[in-house]
């Protein structure tokens, strides 16, 4: 793609790309739209993700910590360890990883109507971890 047009136009052809692949896969799969519309459903298969990555330990994979799920907040945890910026570093492309954590953000439109994600640091903007906090400002 950087061979065929400006480093700001593949960026913005990457991100609508993802954009589109994220509501395909929302689009097709009944289920995945139920899970994400429940705030228990949603916990649930956060905690199931955070035990089943952990637990594989992979090296260039992925590493979570802190998981906390309360009444006032959906959940939040920190990512101490990114596969996604792992890879595109290895690739030789970690410009496109902000890319792909913007998906955090765009992903809420499947969440509850009030949730909303608060992230003040990321591993691509060289923070040592990605902390999600995923917070109900009306009772989840």
């Amino acid at each position: 793609l950087l061979n065929i047009t400006f480093k700001d136009e593949a960026l913005c052809i990457v991100k609508a790309c993802s954009f589109k692949v994220l509501d395909s896969t929302f689009s097709s799969s009944w289920i995945l739209r139920k899970i994400h519309s429940s705030p228990t459903f949603i916990r649930l298969l956060r905690r199931w993700i955070i035990r089943n990555v952990n637990s594989a330990n992979e090296k260039p994979g992925w590493k979570y910590a802190d998981y906390i799920a309360d009444s006032s907040t959906l959940y939040e945890f920190k990512v101490i360890k990114c596969g996604i910026y792992n890879l595109f570093k290895k690739l030789g492309t970690p410009e496109l990883t902000p890319i792909i954590c913007e998906l955090d953000h765009y992903i809420l439109k499947y969440y509850p109507e009030n949730v909303e994600l608060v992230r003040a640091k990321t591993i691509a903007e060289g923070a040592k971890y990605c902390q999600f906090h995923f917070t109900c400002p009306k009772k989840c």
